[in-house]
């Protein structure tokens, strides 16, 4: 999992950005043991940052995401 978050963070462009309700959202697609993982993450540009906000396989990810979102 650090090598994934160190590519981020060294390219926050590599993920997915995400439209809609969860614009602003980018998404990282990757496997361990052949299962997909997803990693939801934000990019401040102005702070030159990555937030990590959520991990976790794709069964029921952006409806989890879009909840943890709003609060």
């Amino acid at each position: 999992m650090n090598e994934v978050e160190d590519e981020i963070a060294n390219n926050p462009l590599l993920g997915e950005e995400k439209i809609g309700d969860l614009k602003g959202v980018w998404v990282y697609k990757f496997k361990v043991f052949d299962q997909q993982i997803l990693l939801a993450y934000q990019v401040e540009k102005d702070k030159e940052a990555v937030i990590f906000v959520v991990v976790g396989g794709h069964e029921n990810f952006y409806r989890d995401l879009k909840q943890y979102l709003k609060k």
